[in-house]
This record gives structure tokens, C-alpha cells and sequence, in this order.
């Protein structure tokens, strides 16, 4: 059967092949003529043993795609069998030569419109036909027809080139053949670059930092009785001046044994484990309530649901493919990927980036709530006095270097992953010509990403491009610095000032994108750069988050405006307005995200104003409902029930995991598209399979990415900025906190209600 498959597909083009090499022969080394020769010589009949490299090789190749009239336009054949596929050439002498499979891509490039344009064919033979209304508006999605080829190792890429082009040069196509790969040049290609070396030996530094750290934690209970013990007998010790010298000898040592005990256990495993799945008690009657902070318990909820939105979104969205030149990893592309994206729950993904925008709103909502949670009044006549000395300590370069110090290390690491994954696979996407443009943006690019302006550049030019947001975000907090010491300074001006900044983020990306033409749907548009434009303009681009962020803010201003203010209420509404408000909200929040649909059916899609109405409506209408849904659930209505879902206790330790799984999800996504053997079917139902896959090792990655980067360096930061003990709220420990908890992000990873708005110290 095998043997009949390949001589069927032989008689197509074998003969043609053959004549062309004869033609050539003399532009071609005698190894790779005579490896050619009885590669394209095999006959119909049954095959010697002795040949069975030919039939690998040829059963290994990729035939003309079936399906090609939906959008089929790669077929892989069989990667590994090629690659393992080892014989000999019959050779005239004695001398034996090893013929080892070689993959390769065969790259078939039909002559196309410019961008933007449909192929005309009025002046053919194929006017009015159904291949002018098939093909003809869709003619760039057949910009690259990609057939996997095994050939023999002795042979390279520009001499089975030429053999090909000159057996189809009629056509009229670009044929070339490249990306080629053998068993012993993927091995030989995995050389260490400096990066690598770096990602290793920081990777593994930290892993014995962890360890060490875990060690001594465990140690923790028998140093910290040693300690009691040698500073209970330095105090009764008083008999002679040598024994005091001795006692504060000891003492110092203890002290300085305390400070490498302290800075080894920000590593610890078990102590960062430990506060990772530590379950707060939201129950305010059981906590204290100058620590409880149960009213935001409902944005642990609100964290998993939007990253779970977004991995979603990454999993199932191929749009970014048409930026880079490469392979379609994706089957009936054409006629699967335009029907798919009119049903109804692909909307979903259409409307992934709200689920950014709630990612903005926390930001904003827990930087001011936590800066002003240690301001509030206090009935003391020292309050303005302390208030004064908190501004004072509370500098725009300490809050911008504690936000940087948040950031950076996670960063840092998720740069480790994106260096070493490389190394790690094989596939027949998976060469550098096709990784580079993953890749390349990392080694070139990782300065703006380090100070967080890469949102600004292409997405092409972008490394781990769903780091935009934390470009944003840093940027943000530029400007919201300034906000938040004008809520300590005066309250009521500052919410007035934070209404017209919600305004102005409404307005401003209207304007711009008016300016621009950005279309409503950008998701499937051929054209690279106008589809790098939209990325950019819509998602990426600052200025498109500030109502987001702003909204946030003004959140926390209402809910801390009854203690800010000497109230011992705060605004009271009605319950039928409460009523109103959640009805309208929820069927909002459920109705938004595929309100795309009506206008997704359209054969032309409306643009200019009509477009602008509608973003600048439905993002509006969003983070409203956000709005609401978070003022209720802090002030208004604790008890309803989707302030009980969204509270619920198992959403905690996958919240403080948000932040490093939003590093990491891309990557898992990415990896698994180069590593495929197969083309992905679009569908839902299969969708839903690689979204649970890509769920569950972005949370593995994720955890390991939280443990040797994320925990550790929060815990240095609170060890170095946190070092005295908070025994009274003096305006030094106001600094300490006020810096640490307004640079808390939507991710933070503390204990308790700590993951929400706090960051004390862990010095117990």
C-alpha cells in the first residue's frame, strides 16, 4: 500500500523532475545528481530493500494540499520520518556514501495584486466564473503555497531550487526551496549565544538561591530560639564589663546572622508557596478591621476571569500569522477562518482587548485605594502634620522606582523563557528563519521593554509582544503619580480633576483614531502594515487606556471618600437605583463583548464615523459596568451574588498568579504553534482543547516564573524599603508603605487580603 501511494503520486511529476535534473546535470554536484537520479528513478514495481531511503524520503514529502480551494495552503508531510530516514547511494566505486533526509519548506509564491487589492480577472477566460469570485478577493491569503520536502542530505538547497524551477518554469511562479534542516544541523545549530548563557546561569543562580533560602527558612524556628536565647542572657549579664563586650559581640552577630537569615528566606519555597495559597478569611465579622480589606475580595475574581479571557484570545486568534512571513499553520483557512469569525461566540476574541481594560481599572483602583488606606483620618490633632511628612517622604522618583522594581524582575525572566525555549523543540516550523521574528525583537529591541516604551514600536519589533501592557501601565503611573498627591492634598478638587482625565481618555484615542481611519475590524485584514497600524493604534498605544485606568482611580476616590472627608457614611442610593444599576451593568457586561456581531456579518464593514461611535460606545459602556460591578461590590451591595462568585475564596491563589501567567501564556502559545506536526482546524470545539492545554502549562510556567523571580524580588523590596519595624504609623513607615502598595499592580502576589492592597513585611 505505502509503495502503490508513492508510485501513484509519482506519475504526476517524477517524469518532468527527471528530464529537468538531466538538463542540469552539469550545474550539479555528482553526489546530488547521482542521489537525485535514483531518488526520481524509482519505478512503479515493487521496490529492493535496499532502496527503502527512496521510498522514505518520497512518503515523508508534503503533496499539493488537499483543500486547497478553502484555504489549505501548507502541507507538512512527515517531519521526523524525514529526518530519520538514513541509506546508501549506489555509487560506481567501492566507496559507500550515507544518505541522510533533509527537510526543507518548497516555497510556491504565485504572482499577486498589490495590498489592498482583489486579482482582476475581467480580461481572462475566468470572468464571471466562481474561480474570479473564490479566489479573486482573496487572492494575498494564496500569497504562499509552503509543501514540505524531503531530499537528500548530500544535496542543497540552490541545486534542488534549480532543478524544480526548470521542470515548472511554464508556470510562471516563484519556486524556491529553503528552511532546510537535517537530524545533525538542529543539533549542531543549538550552540549557546550569550543570551542563552546568561538565561542558564541566572536561572540557575536563583534555583540555588531557592534551595539555600528554603534550607534556612526550614532552620528558622531553631536560629530565631537561638537569638531569644543569647539576648535574654546579654540583658541578665551585668556582672562585669567582659561579659557585657561579649553579649554585645553576640548580639551584633545575632543581628547580622538575622539580616543574611532574612534575605536568604526571600527565596524560600516553602515560604512563598506557603503565601501563594494562603486562603484569606473575607468574613469581616472574623478579621481585623484594620487590616481586612474584604471589599475588594471580588478583584481576585475579576483577575482570573480576564486572564482566562485573555489566553483565550492568544490561543485561538490568527491574526498576527499574516505579519511575518511564514507557513499557514492553520488548515481551511480561507473558508473556515471568514465563517468562524461570523459566529456568534468568536465575538469573544473580536472583543479581547476589554479584557485589558479591566485589567487597567484594578491597576488604577488598588494604586490610589492603597495609598490612601494609611491617610485617612484619624481624629489625631498630629494628622495634617503627618499627612505633610507622607507627601514630603512620598517622591515621584521612589513611587516611579518601586513600580520599575515590580516590574523588571518578572520581565527578566520572562526574557530567560523566551531565549531558552529554542532549544527545546523541534517541528517543521520550528527553524530560526521562522522563530527570528520572535526572536530577533528580544536581542535588538530589550532596552525599550526594560524601560517599558515598547508599546510604541511595531508589533513586529515588539519582543514577547503582550508586554505592551506593562509599558502602559508604567507609563500610566507617570501621570497618576501626580493625581494621587493631589487626592492627599485635597480630595474634592482631585475627584474633580480624576473625572475630567476619565473624559479626556475617552475623547482623545476618538480623535486619533478618527484621524488615522482604523478600521472596526482588523482581525483578518491581508495587508501586514495596515494590520500592524491597527494593533498599534488600538491596542497598544497608551492614550487608548487612559479612561481605563482613570476609571480605576476614581473607584477608589468614592470608595474612600466618607473616611477622607470625617463622613461616617458613605453615598447612599436608593435600592431601586441599586436595582437599575446592577440589571443594566450585567446585561451590559454579558451583551459588549459580542455586540461585533451584527456588524461582522456585513460584507463591507462600516468605517469612519460610524466605527469610531461604536469603540469609543462599547468601551465606554465596559468599564462602566466594571465600575459599577466594583463600587458595589466594595460599598453598596457586599451580598449579591456576583459579589459572591467573584469573592470566592479558590479564585485567591490563581489571582496572585495573573502576572506571571500573563508573561508567559503568549509563550506557550507560540511554542506549541512552532512544534506542531499538523495544521490546527478552526473550529470551536477544537479551540476549546488548546485553550485548556495552553491554560495549564502557562500556569505551570507561570508558577515556576512567580517562585524564582516575582516572589523573590517583592520580598527584597520590602526587605530593603520595609527594614524597620512598623511599631507606629510615622511618616518614615508611611513612605515604606505608600510606596510599596501604590506600586502595587493588578498582579500582585502577597498574602492574604496583602495580594489585594498591602505589602507589610514578613519578618516573623
Amino acid at each position: 500500500m505505502r509503495n502503490q501511494t508513492v508510485h501513484q503520486n509519482q506519475r504526476q511529476y517524477l517524469p518532468v523532475l527527471r528530464e529537468s535534473l538531466q538538463q542540469l546535470q552539469p550545474n550539479i554536484s555528482n553526489t546530488c545528481a547521482k542521489s537525485l537520479r535514483q531518488l526520481l528513478t524509482v519505478t512503479s514495481t515493487a521496490a529492493d530493500i535496499a532502496d527503502e531511503w527512496v521510498l522514505s524520503m518520497l512518503d515523508s514529502s508534503g503533496r499539493l494540499p488537499t483543500g486547497l480551494m478553502s484555504g489549505t495552503i501548507t502541507s507538512y508531510g512527515d517531519y521526523d520520518q524525514c529526518l530519520d530516514t538514513v541509506g546508501h547511494m549506489d555509487a560506481d566505486t567501492d566507496d559507500v556514501t550515507s544518505i541522510y533526509g533533509q527537510y526543507c519548506f518548497l516555497d510556491i509564491r504565485p504572482p499577486l495584486p498589490p495590498v489592498g487589492q482583489s486579482l482582476n480577472m475581467t480580461a481572462t477566460r475566468y470572468a464571471n466564473t466562481w474561480l474570479a469570485d473564490r479566489f479573486g478577493p482573496f487572492a494575498r491569503m494564496y500569497g504562499r503555497l509552503a509543501i514540505g520536502l524531503c531530499i537528500p542530505s548530500v544535496c542543497n538547497e540552490r541545486e534542488v531550487t534549480g532543478v524544480l524551477r526548470n521542470a515548472f518554469k511554464e508556470l510562471k511562479l516563484s519556486i524556491t526551496v529553503e528552511h532546510c534542516q537535517t537530524k545533525s544541523s538542529r543539533l549542531s545549530n543549538q550552540a549557546l549565544d550569550w543570551a542563552q548563557i546568561m538565561a542558564i546561569t541566572c536561572i540557575t543562580l536563583l534555583i540555588i538561591a531557592v534551595i539555600i533560602g528554603t534550607v534556612f527558612d526550614n532552620m528558622c524556628c531553631c536560629s530565631s530560639s537561638g537569638g531569644q536565647l543569647a539576648s535574654t542572657t546579654g540583658a541578665a549579664s551585668n556582672d562585669s564589663n567582659d561579659n557585657n563586650n561579649q553579649n554585645d559581640q553576640g548580639a551584633q552577630l545575632i543581628i547580622i546572622n538575622n539580616k543574611w537569615l532574612e534575605l536568604f528566606k526571600c527565596f524560600s519555597f516553602t515560604a512563598n508557596t506557603s503565601k501563594l495559597f494562603t486562603i484569606a478569611d473575607t468574613d469581616t465579622k472574623n478579621s481585623n478591621n484594620n487590616n481586612n480589606n474584604s471589599e475588594l475580595q471580588f478583584l481576585h475574581g475579576l483577575r482570573v476571569l480576564s486572564i482566562l479571557w485573555v489566553i483565550l484570545c492568544h490561543t485561538t486568534n490568527f491574526a498576527p500569522l499574516g505579519l511575518y512571513d511564514q507557513p499557514m499553520i492553520a488548515a481551511r483557512f480561507r473558508i473556515d477562518g471568514v465563517q468562524v469569525i461570523k459566529h456568534l461566540w468568536t465575538q469573544l476574541i473580536i472583543s479581547g482587548s476589554l479584557s485589558v481594560q479591566t485589567f487597567f481599572i484594578i491597576s488604577g483602583l488598588i494604586s490610589l485605594h492603597t495609598s490612601l488606606k494609611y491617610t485617612k483620618n484619624t481624629n489625631s490633632p498630629s494628622t495634617n502634620n503627618n499627612n505633610n511628612k507622607i507627601q514630603k517622604n512620598f517622591t515621584y522618583i521612589n513611587y516611579i522606582l518601586l513600580r520599575w522594581l515590580r516590574f523588571a524582575p518578572p520581565l527578566f525572566g520572562m526574557f530567560c523563557y523566551q531565549f531558552l525555549w529554542p532549544l527545546l523543540g523541534s517541528g517543521p516550523v520550528f527553524h530560526y528563519d521562522f522563530l527570528r521574528y520572535g526572536h530577533d525583537p528580544c536581542y535588538n529591541n530589550w532596552l525599550p521593554s526594560f524601560l517599558f516604551i515598547s508599546n510604541w514600536w511595531p508589533l513586529v519589533d515588539q519582543c514577547a509582544s503582550q508586554t505592551w501592557y506593562l509599558s502602559a501601565d508604567f507609563q500610566i503611573n507617570l501621570l497618576a503619580y501626580f493625581v494621587i498627591v493631589y487626592y492627599l492634598k485635597n480630595y474634592l478638587g482631585a475627584l474633580k480633576l480624576n473625572l475630567w482625565l476619565v473624559i479626556l481618555g475617552i475623547v482623545l484615542p476618538t480623535l486619533i483614531n478618527y484621524i488615522y481611519q482604523i478600521p472596526l475590524v482588523h482581525i483578518l485584514d491581508p495587508d501586514p502594515e495596515k494590520l500592524s497600524l491597527s494593533f498599534n493604534m488600538i491596542e497598544f498605544n497608551t492614550y487608548n487606556h487612559l479612561m481605563a485606568y482613570f476609571t480605576g482611580t476614581l473607584i477608589a476616590g468614592i470608595i474612600n471618600y466618607g473616611g477622607q472627608l470625617h463622613q461616617q457614611k458613605q453615598i447612599e442610593l436608593p435600592k431601586l437605583t441599586k436595582t437599575i444599576l446592577w440589571t443594566v451593568s450585567l446585561i451590559c457586561l454579558l451583551v459588549i463583548p459580542f455586540s461585533t456581531y451584527p456588524f461582522i456579518q456585513m460584507d463591507d464593514i462600516p468605517a469612519s464615523t460610524l466605527t469610531l461611535l461604536y469603540t469609543t460606545i462599547k468601551r465606554t459602556v465596559w468599564v462602566a459596568s466594571i465600575a459599577w460591578l466594583a463600587l458595589a461590590s466594595a460599598i453598596y451591595d457586599k451580598k449579591h451574588i456576583m459579589v459572591r462568585i467573584l469573592s470566592a475564596k479558590i479564585f485567591q491563589p490563581f489571582s496572585r498568579l495573573t502576572f506571571s501567567i500573563y508573561l508567559t501564556q503568549s509563550l506557550v502559545v507560540w511554542y506549541h504553534g512552532y512544534q506542531s506536526r499538523h495544521l490546527y482546524p478552526i473550529d470551536h470545539y477544537n479551540a476549546l482543547f488548546r485553550v485548556g492545554g495552553v491554560a495549564m502549562f502557562s500556569l505551570i510556567f507561570g508558577f515556576i516564573l512567580h517562585i524564582l523571580f516575582e516572589a523573590p524580588s517583592v520580598n527584597l523590596c520590602k526587605l530593603v524599603f520595609n527594614r524597620k519595624p512598623p511599631a507606629k504609623h510615622t511618616g518614615a513607615d508611611h513612605k515604606s508603605r505608600l510606596l510599596d502598595d501604590s506600586n502595587n499592580n493588578n498582579n500582585t502576589n502577597n498574602n492574604n487580603n496583602e495580594s489585594l492592597n498591602e505589602s507589610k513585611p514578613h519578618n516573623q
